[in-house]
């Protein structure tokens, strides 16, 4: 397994994962390139990338552990309408809690039992965070969603 393939499977696993959003169900959006929130038209999106990259060498030349950082990040809204009588503090309020719904999801899914006895001969996510979930002073209304995922894998190769 490479680099690739683990990006892949991390990204089957987030795309179309459902979130409540202020009472409305909604389906995560992943892509693997990275994105203007300003441009989407559907909302939580993440970006998900490939980051540095750490190889452990034996005394033979052997690659035995490779350790990567995956950068998932994404942008959510807190929901389709507003309230007339709403104040900023409101919208930003639910932003905040669409944003740990996102991320409560999220970190279900990557530990749930399921995905990790389908991953674990392959890799293994050894560290998640620092997350991040904050207000994002856009054009819109948003919240920005920073999830990194810290992956080792094993890839034996001599030289």
């Amino acid at each position: 397994m490479d680099r690739y393939d683990i990006i892949q499977s991390i990204k089957s696993a987030v795309d179309d994962l459902e979130v409540t959003i202020r009472d409305e169900v909604r389906k995560i959006q992943t892509t693997d390139t990275l994105i203007n929130p300003t441009d989407e038209v559907e909302f939580p999106i993440f970006s998900i990338t490939s980051g540095p990259e750490t190889g452990d060498v034996g005394l033979w030349g052997a690659s035995m552990a490779n350790t990567f950082k995956l950068d998932m990040f994404g942008f959510s809204d807190g929901g389709p309408y507003y309230e007339p009588n709403e104040t900023a503090q409101d919208r930003r309020t639910r932003l905040m809690l669409a944003g740990e719904a996102i991320v409560k999801a999220v970190k279900e899914k990557l530990m749930s039992k399921a995905f990790l006895a389908e991953t674990l001969c392959f890799f293994s996510i050894i560290s998640m965070g620092p997350i991040i979930v904050e207000h994002a002073e856009l054009e819109d209304p948003l919240v920005y969603i920073s999830f990194p995922l810290t992956i080792q894998y094993w890839q034996v190769q001599t030289y």
